[in-house]
C-alpha cells in the first residue's frame, strides 16, 4: 500500500480500500499539492487534479484508471469514478497540466470533459465567440435598420398617393359646386327672357279684337263702355 501524502486531494479513508492501491490516484494527487505544486489554494489544486492527464478516462469510463487495483471489485471502480466526476465535472474552468517532475507546465481550458486545448487555442476560440456575436448583432442590426427603412418608405409614399387623391377630389368637387351654381343663375333668365318675350304677343292678342256693340243712334261702342 502507498503512504498517504501529507496534504491530500483525495479522501481515502472514504473511498474503497482499493484506492488506496491506484497508482492513478496517488500520481495526480502528489503531482498537485505542495511542494510539487507551489500553489497555496486549495481550489488550484484540485484544478490540477481533474486536469491531470492519467486520470482523464474517468469522464467517460470506469477503466483505464484503476484497473490493476481494483480488478476484483467493478463496484468500487464504480464508486471511484463517482466522486471523481462528483468533483471535477463542475469544473469546467482554467486548469493547470502538471508532470511528475516539476510544477505546472501548461494552463489549459476544458471545453468538455476529459478534453482540454491549450491556451492559445482557448483564446483563440474566445475571441471567434466574440467576433461572431459581434458579427450576428451587426447583421441583425443591418436587416432591422433595412427593413424600418422599407416601412418607412411605403409609409411616405401611402402618404404621398393619398395626398394627390384627396386634393384631385376636393377639386373635382369644387368643380362641381361651381357648375351647380352657374346652371342655377342661367335656368331663371332663360325663363324671364321667354316670358318678356310672349307678353307682347299675349297683350297684343287680347287687344287685337275688341268686343264691339251698337248702340241706339246706329253707332257702335266697345262692350268695356257700354257698361
Amino acid at each position: 500500500m502507498c503512504n498517504s501524502p501529507s496534504t491530500t486531494i483525495v479522501p481515502f479513508q472514504s473511498l474503497p480500500s482499493c484506492a488506496a492501491d491506484c497508482s492513478g490516484l496517488y500520481d495526480a494527487n502528489g503531482a498537485c499539492v505542495p511542494p510539487v505544486n507551489p500553489s497555496s489554494d486549495p481550489d488550484s489544486w484540485e484544478t490540477c487534479f481533474c486536469a491531470y492527464q492519467e486520470l482523464q478516462p474517468f469522464y467517460t469510463t470506469t477503466k483505464g484508471v484503476c484497473d490493476t487495483s481494483c480488478s476484483e471489485d467493478p463496484q468500487a471502480l464504480g464508486s471511484i469514478r463517482q466522486w471523481f466526476t462528483s468533483l471535477c465535472n463542475p469544473k469546467s474552468t482554467t486548469r493547470t497540466l502538471s508532470t511528475h517532475t516539476g510544477t505546472a507546465s501548461q494552463t489549459s481550458i476544458e471545453s468538455e470533459p476529459g478534453r482540454a486545448t491549450n491556451s492559445n487555442s482557448s483564446s483563440s476560440s474566445g475571441d471567434d465567440h466574440v467576433n461572431d456575436t459581434i458579427n450576428k448583432g451587426l447583421s441583425r442590426g443591418a436587416v432591422g435598420g433595412i427593413l424600418a427603412g422599407a416601412i418607412a418608405g411605403a409609409l411616405v409614399f401611402g402618404l404621398f398617393l393619398w395626398l394627390i387623391f384627396h386634393y384631385r377630389r376636393m377639386a373635382l368637387e369644387e368643380r362641381r359646386k361651381v357648375e351647380r351654381e352657374l346652371n342655377r343663375y342661367e335656368k331663371p333668365e332663360l325663363d324671364a327672357s321667354s316670358t318678356r318675350a310672349k307678353r307682347p304677343t299675349q297683350l297684343y292678342e287680347l287687344s287685337a279684337e275688341p268686343e264691339i256693340q251698337e248702340m241706339g243712334n246706329g253707332s257702335m261702342k266697345p262692350a268695356e263702355l257700354q257698361e
